[in-house]
């Protein structure tokens, strides 16, 4: 406050201690010297007419005196009047409970986190609709490549005629195959995180009222990628060698001769 330079004449000297005191901790904040009934009648909310009681325990009144000496059935409390702060804060506390006084601990956040969780679980829900999409994918991916070796059948009939053995083509079909598959996981891991996205989408704002949320977002990381991508990999090359383990196993005769797919054994 002594740096101060009004535009008014402006006595520094007039200046307290207790008013630079009262400056620095309280900055602008009006202070006023009202009664303990008016200030109740000014302030009084359905939280109470008294929020805070400033107790001196150098100078104490006869009342808080007593509550520092005594117990609340007048026995000596065995502090030797000892009115420092944390005697007096010990004995108000054991004479006046926090639950009798209405207040009580309450997980807030707790509560908070249980109340955004919704009533719908994606997280299953997500999963399940995945499993049925991924099975049927895994059911495509091996009609489509057996119907692919059958038509291959007479270029399978002359390799095997020219010396190749059945295991030799098997591999190279599932090598074709797995090349294939690597393409096609990693153009589909960038068309699901687009589908993915599209979904969020939908849920904020075309199906809100189905979670009653708008605070979903997209959350992808690298390693659930990675992991997608490796997962959906093996799983079509597994498909595609069930598709083609058969495939050397074929007489020549009857893959030289065009037999139909269903003749063949």
């Amino acid at each position: 406050m002594d740096d101060w330079k009004p535009p008014f004449p402006f006595d520094a000297q007039r200046i307290r201690q207790k008013d630079e005191d009262y400056w620095d901790e309280y900055r602008g904040t009006p202070k006023a010297f009202v009664s303990l009934a008016e200030g109740r009648s000014l302030w009084a909310s359905r939280f109470g007419q008294t929020t805070t009681l400033s107790v001196d325990v150098a100078q104490p009144p006869p009342a808080v005196k007593d509550l520092a000496e005594n117990d609340s059935r007048g026995r000596p409390s065995h502090i030797d009047g000892d009115l420092s702060n944390e005697a007096f804060e010990t004995r108000l506390a054991a004479i006046l409970p926090a639950d009798q006084m209405g207040l009580a601990w309450q997980p807030v956040r707790w509560r908070s986190l249980e109340a955004s969780d919704g009533t719908t679980s994606f997280n299953l829900l997500f999963l399940g609709f995945s499993f049925f999409i991924i099975v049927s994918a895994l059911m495509l991916v091996v009609l489509l490549f057996r119907l692919g070796v059958d038509l291959r059948r007479r270029q399978i009939g002359t390799l095997l005629a020219l010396g190749w053995t059945g295991r030799r083509i098997t591999l190279v079909l599932l090598a074709e195959g797995a090349i294939v598959a690597a393409l096609g996981s990693i153009v589909g891991m960038v068309l699901g995180i687009a589908y993915a996205w599209l979904m969020v989408l939908g849920l904020r704002t075309w199906w809100l009222a189905a979670i009653a949320t708008p605070f979903l977002r997209l959350h992808v990381t690298a390693g659930s990628l990675a992991l997608g991508l490796v997962t959906g990999l093996i799983l079509s090359v597994a498909a595609i060698g069930l598709s083609v383990r058969r495939a050397g196993r074929v007489p020549v005769r009857l893959l030289m001769s065009g037999t139909p797919p269903e003749n063949l054994p």
